[in-house]
């Protein structure tokens, strides 16, 4: 499970979530007949799962200040979206040159942009790294919940209500474009406290799914449930607040997610796979 104090498949999961995440925007489609569609049921869910399970290696022996965890999750997340949005504004206006013979970029807008954080607002730099605002909001508010939680049992619940609460609010005010798609950091924390729960208690759970012939059945049980639940549900895009019932939802990520945590466990190490999961954000 461990090499040199890292544990191996939670750098499997990662690049095997990276690997999804790309074909997930190189196939097209938002029907039940294509992998796009598929895919977008649990990728980014499974992305802030891991991050939870990280928090949990992280601060497990280490009691971080709020200053500090504001501190060391700046540095951390923010500055390097900071860093990529605003190297990325030069490319942009370079491809320009190159595709059109002028730009039609405007730098200003650009870097307001940047710092507004959302899509739909005005076109980002670099629109992908949206993760990384949610992924830095959703840290500091379980920190919180964590925080005035006494219990593990009081975190979840606290963590759930929050995030129902936040689905509400989006679907009854869906018009509204939030900075930083605040909004969504409400659905991301319970993905992250999922992860986190997960990590603390990886014990029972291993208890729990058994040797490899059990893990096989439960396997099958986590594709099966994913299928379904993705099936029939609406092409999920959390970027979108595009959730369809809630329920299906959070069967599709638990569905897929367990499938893979299962595949990666039992992946061979790999240089080629530890050096991609252990060098991203």
């Amino acid at each position: 499970m461990e090499q040199k104090s890292r544990i191996i498949w939670i750098d499997n999961l990662r690049c095997i979530a990276m690997f999804i995440c790309v074909m997930g925007h190189v196939y097209m489609g938002t029907t039940p007949d294509t992998l796009r569609y598929y895919i977008y049921s649990f990728h980014m869910p499974l992305f802030f799962a891991i991050s939870g399970a990280s928090y949990y290696l992280q601060t497990k022996n280490r009691e971080y200040t709020f200053l500090g965890m504001l501190e060391n999750k700046s540095r951390g997340i923010l500055w390097p979206y900071f860093v990529f949005s605003m190297l990325n504004i030069p490319m942009l206006i370079i491809m320009d040159y190159i595709r059109l013979g002028y730009s039609h970029k405007d730098v200003s807008e650009l870097i307001e942009a940047t710092f507004y954080g959302n899509l739909g607002y005005k076109s980002m730099p670099t629109g992908p790294l949206w993760f990384c605002l949610v992924l830095f909001l959703a840290t500091i508010l379980f920190y919180l919940i964590r925080k005035f939680c006494k219990s593990d049992l009081a975190t979840a619940v606290v963590t759930v209500v929050i995030g129902f609460s936040g689905y509400l609010i989006t679907s009854y005010f869906s018009s509204i474009v939030y900075p930083w798609y605040s909004n969504v950091t409400f659905i991301a924390v319970i993905f992250f406290m999922l992860g986190y729960m997960f990590m603390k208690h990886i014990s029972s759970v291993q208890a729990v799914l058994g040797g490899i012939g059990r893990q096989a059945v439960w396997m099958i049980l986590f594709a099966v449930a994913g299928y379904l639940c993705a099936r029939y549900n609406t092409k999920i895009s959390m970027a979108m607040s595009s959730y369809g019932s809630f329920a299906l939802f959070f069967g599709s990520v638990i569905g897929f997610s367990g499938v893979l945590y299962l595949v990666s466990v039992h992946m061979p190490g790999s240089r080629l796979v530890a050096m991609v999961g252990r060098n991203t954000i």
